[in-house]
């Protein structure tokens, strides 16, 4: 076999392995429920060793939301999910498959769409199943307030956990699990040009909360990518004169707990951030205390963003990657092409 030309690999981080991330139906449990029969013998080894251990997700709900099984012929074209501020907004339990428009803006299995701040109704979706659909899995979008837990997302195209204009804030993901983000080319249906280099989550304001989540199986794990400024319809709204729309300053919120495995390339990727276009260039993050002015000193004073407890393991090139003001504790990287890779 020959080495990958493409960007997803290059020629440092060798030969290509595939994807072993397998999917199985459950046809006998038995009576201690300790031992599951499959309908198939598993492909891969899976061990639990250490601090290393298979997921394992269920996919399937009694509450589905889909589209028609021919959605696939009629080119990843199939119903979307968008959800707008009301009195009540709770999710819980349920099964998204077969959903999104790939190539369509706004057409998302899941969208929280435009909500602003809701605080006050305190909207979730939690312990439910997003899997093998078009585009996307679960999308925030100018809303802030959104808590995201326990849920099962896989098989995509393009990014998967995604915050959408860069100033989402406020919002919470705990104990999610991601994996199989599949990579996709702007003139093949990707929305952004990122899309060909797909993450579990990807993260364009940083001042949010990521407790307890496993992200596998995507070009990065965690992809803080933030632009200088808001982008679409969130520099419509704020306007380039806001003082505070600077997601590239803002503070980390949370990131704890969280652990990234068998990525493509990094675990926890803070690099090459957004630009107007959508395009990425290398870039540092170092957050501030707002407001914020284009001038020196940039912000009100030099915060910390500290990321703690995180586990990074077998991915082909970097537990962590990043810049500058970063702090780690308790970090734990092992079985990665290297482990940290921080600069600047």
């Amino acid at each position: 076999s020959s080495k990958y030309s493409s960007t997803l690999y290059g020629p440092a981080m060798g030969y290509p392995f595939p994807d072993q991330t397998e999917k199985r139906t459950i046809t006998a449990i038995s009576s201690d429920k300790k031992t599951l029969t499959l309908d198939s013998a598993l492909t891969y080894t899976h061990w639990g060793s250490g601090n290393q251990f298979a997921e394992v997700g269920m996919l399937n709900r009694k509450i589905v939301i889909t589209s028609s099984e021919d959605s696939d012929a009629d080119g990843a074209y199939g119903g979307h999910f968008l959800m707008r501020k009301g009195k009540v907004l709770e999710l819980s339990g349920i099964e998204v498959t077969r959903m999104g428009q790939r190539g369509v803006l706004a057409r998302y299995p899941v969208h929280f769409h435009n909500m602003s701040d809701v605080e006050d109704i305190k909207p979730f979706i939690q312990y439910s199943s997003i899997h093998n659909n078009f585009q996307r899995c679960l999308v925030v979008h100018q809303s802030h307030g959104v808590t995201i837990r326990g849920n099962v997302a896989f098989n995509t195209s393009g990014h998967c956990y995604f915050l959408e204009d860069g100033m989402e804030h406020g919002n919470v993901f705990d104990k999610n699990l991601g994996a199989s983000a599949k990579p996709i080319a702007k003139g093949d249906g990707g929305l952004l040009p990122t899309d060909n280099r797909a993450s579990i989550f990807w993260i364009v304001n940083p001042n949010n909360t990521w407790t307890n989540n496993s992200a596998v199986g995507g070009q990065h794990g965690f992809w803080f990518a933030m632009p200088v400024r808001p982008r679409n319809l969130a520099l419509k709204l704020y306007g380039v004169n806001d003082a505070y729309a600077w997601p590239r300053k803002h503070p980390l919120g949370k990131f704890d707990g969280n652990v990234a495995h068998s990525n493509r390339e990094n675990g926890l990727h803070i690099d090459d951030m957004e630009n107007e276009d959508g395009t990425t260039s290398l870039a540092d993050y170092t957050p501030m205390m707002g407001p914020y002015k284009t001038e020196y000193p940039y912000g009100s004073g030099f915060l910390e963003a500290h990321f703690t407890n995180f586990l990074a393991y077998k991915n082909r090139d970097s537990g962590v990657w990043g810049k500058t003001s970063l702090r780690f504790s308790k970090c734990i990287l092992e079985d990665n092409n290297r482990g940290f890779m921080v600069n600047g």
